[in-house]
């Protein structure tokens, strides 16, 4: 496949490498480039539990009125449904505050073969669209490819290949 696909073809590293800003003293990301490169290639989880809440106040100064305003919201703390992310993604998820619990490093056979991971392999999105398999075209069941040279899931269309191989 990667001798077929049009070189602007970009995967969500390479859009998420172009907003990343990496302080020379860390090995992480900015909190605010980690953040943004996130949205920029649609990476999101879905929670699995609230565990707790607080509510907390805070107090800032409106300078054209100087008063202080007290503004209070809600914060939780959450759990995340397991979910199957590339390195990078894990490096933002951590610069922007997130705290990994466990993590296992799997292969794309293991996703598929083993019956406790099959769902996560069902998971798997286009790197370009951020869609699952079957979402980029309603007709084909079977859009999806993986890449032999890099590993990555592209719809063929999204991958602008002429034709499904």
């Amino acid at each position: 496949m990667t001798d077929q696909m049009d070189s602007t073809v970009l995967t969500r590293q390479e859009r998420a490498l172009r907003v990343w800003d990496v302080p020379e003293d860390s090995l992480l990301p900015t909190p605010a480039s980690a953040e943004q490169a996130l949205a920029h290639t649609n990476c999101t989880h879905e929670m699995a539990h609230i565990l707790a809440w607080r509510l907390v106040t805070n107090a800032h100064l409106q300078r054209a009125t100087k008063t202080t305003v007290r503004e209070s919201q809600k914060q939780y703390l959450t759990s995340w449904q397991p979910t199957v992310s590339e390195g990078w993604e894990v490096q933002a998820f951590q610069a922007c505050g997130y705290v990994v619990q466990n993590m296992r490093p799997v292969t794309l056979d293991e996703l598929e073969r083993t019956d406790e991971l099959r769902h996560l392999y069902e998971q798997l999105t286009c790197e370009v669209c951020n869609k699952p398999d079957g979402d980029a075209d309603a007709d084909d069941e079977d859009a999806s490819l993986i890449c032999d040279g890099c590993q990555r899931v592209y719809h063929w269309q999204c991958a602008k290949l002429n034709a499904k191989p």
